[in-house]
């Protein structure tokens, strides 16, 4: 499901492409990121993690950092992986299943904040984009746990 067909052996060499494929899109992602907030903060505009999302003592890091790798695998395995097989088993089309699954992944990220559904939904173009490329949902999974995890990690320091 990740890196192979069903009825295929897992092959070893799309490990590596999968790989390079998350941790560049991650990079980009967290580039734009960083691009978006120097932007809002010259508008005067408050962008970034709810300050109740940001972890304080020891152990809250821990489960962070417990809880971070199964917020990738489930947001991807169904954002990217269950919903797109729903709408094309319903026959819709693929620019309206791109628009719904981006825009639910929006939608779920509205507690964090006003602009988050939108960066959000921009987020899950990527992690398509990434999918597409990858031929897997290694690649997202892997850029998704980059950017949540450095997202995490910058807001609790003030970046």
């Amino acid at each position: 499901f990740f890196l192979f067909k069903l009825g295929e052996p897992p092959r070893l060499g799309k490990w590596l492409p999968a790989l390079a494929w998350g941790i560049s899109g991650g990079a980009a992602i967290l580039a734009l990121d960083w691009l978006f907030s120097w932007l809002s903060t010259l508008a005067g505009l408050k962008v970034g993690l709810n300050p109740d999302f940001i972890p304080r003592a020891r152990n809250e890091w821990i489960g962070w950092a417990i809880t971070l790798p199964f917020v990738a695998v489930g947001e991807e395995l169904f954002f990217r992986g269950l919903l797109p097989a729903l709408y094309r088993a319903v026959n819709a089309p693929a620019g309206v299943s791109l628009v719904l699954a981006c825009a639910l992944f929006g939608l779920i990220h509205f507690g964090e904040g006003l602009a988050a559904p939108f960066i959000a939904a921009l987020l899950a173009l990527v992690f398509f984009f990434l999918k597409n490329k990858s031929g897997g949902l290694l690649a997202p999974i892997i850029a998704h746990l980059l950017v949540d995890a450095a997202g995490l990690i910058l807001t609790a320091h003030g970046k």
